[in-house]
């Protein structure tokens, strides 16, 4: 699994905690999945 979290150094606007959350959520998921 990977995740891909999108950011600018120089803009912290482009920064998203939400989207952020959700991508780490659905790759701790996906890790769990592949060790059941």
């Amino acid at each position: 699994p990977v995740v891909i979290v999108d950011g600018d150094q120089d803009d912290p606007r482009a920064f998203s905690e939400a989207q952020f959350e959700t991508r780490v959520q659905a790759l701790f998921e996906m890790i769990e999945q592949k060790r059941n």
